[in-house]
């Protein structure tokens, strides 16, 4: 599900991990403390069982209580330290998601040139049965070739290849759960961009929109656009979706990229939600 947008802005999301640090912490404090005050408020009682004069005793439970802050914050830091490492893997563990995407749309378009390069070969036997007057066998020959094409095709949606694979990628992923997808791209080969950082962007916003689709029962839709306007790239996902909630521990990092990708090209990152349809803003600036 989609992270929550109360307004538009580049703030992060709320993390649900450092509530659940703060309320552990409580946690620690209050038992321990209970402790300490009741010790406090029974030194007169503590006094007479065991005559331990009254200044030694505020001593002891003044040395104790040190040791416990000091023992309070060590696992409060190692805790913290836990859950960093933890976020830190989960979102390279989504880093290397994204670039394993990437290497597999590099693979498929180098398959493609290898289907292309065949295509030309096809091409030059139709044009030598046409040369011997053998229009039937040329005919056949075609009719197999564009039907090869046709299910080998890369789809134009822009001049950059890289676009293009994750475009008709989240298409046919669209087409295979009724979701109409509708593009209008009017931008450059974009190279001056990271292709990796292109993918992610992509990826990333078509994947949200997708899943808070899957929700819905119908009216279920995506409209994408992607416009340049001097150095800066405007793109802007619409998608039907229900009211949108906070992600849940271990999620949320699909945005978390999109802001650090943004940020690297002085862009901003932003989602606003009303009347059933999300959108999410997305602008870099190209070097």
């Amino acid at each position: 599900m989609q992270a929550r947008a109360d307004k538009p802005n580049t703030a992060k999301e709320p993390s649900k991990s450092k509530t659940i640090t703060i309320q552990t912490l409580f946690l620690y404090l209050v038992f321990p403390l209970s402790q300490v005050i009741t010790l406090l408020v029974g030194a007169q009682e503590i006094n007479a069982l065991y005559s331990v004069p009254v200044p030694v005793f505020y001593t002891i439970a003044g040395v104790l209580l040190s040791l416990l802050v000091v023992l309070i914050y060590f696992l409060y830091s190692h805790r913290s330290k836990k859950q960093t490492e933890k976020n830190y893997q989960e979102l390279a563990d989504m880093h290397q998601f994204q670039k394993k995407q990437y290497e597999k749309i590099q693979r498929q378009r180098l398959e493609l040139e290898v289907l292309k390069n065949s295509f030309e070969q096809q091409l030059n036997e139709i044009s030598v049965l046409l040369e011997k007057e053998q229009p039937e066998k040329a005919l056949e020959l075609l009719q197999a070739l564009s039907t090869t094409i046709a299910s080998t095709k890369e789809y134009p949606f822009c001049p950059n290849p890289v676009i293009n694979a994750v475009l008709w990628e989240k298409e046919q992923q669209c087409s295979s759960q009724s979701i109409l997808f509708q593009t209008d791209i009017q931008i450059g080969d974009c190279t001056s961009v990271n292709p990796l950082h292109l993918c992610s962007i992509f990826s990333n916003l078509l994947d949200n929109a997708i899943e808070a689709c899957t929700s819905l029962s119908e009216n279920k839709f995506i409209h994408l656009t992607a416009k340049q306007s001097g150095d800066f790239i405007h793109i802007k996902v619409e998608n039907s979706s229900l009211m949108p909630s906070a992600p849940k521990q271990g999620h949320g990092y699909g945005h978390r990229i999109l802001n650090d990708i943004a940020a690297q090209y002085s862009g901003s990152f932003r989602t606003t939600y009303k009347d059933n349809i999300y959108e999410a803003y997305f602008s870099i600036q190209m070097p």
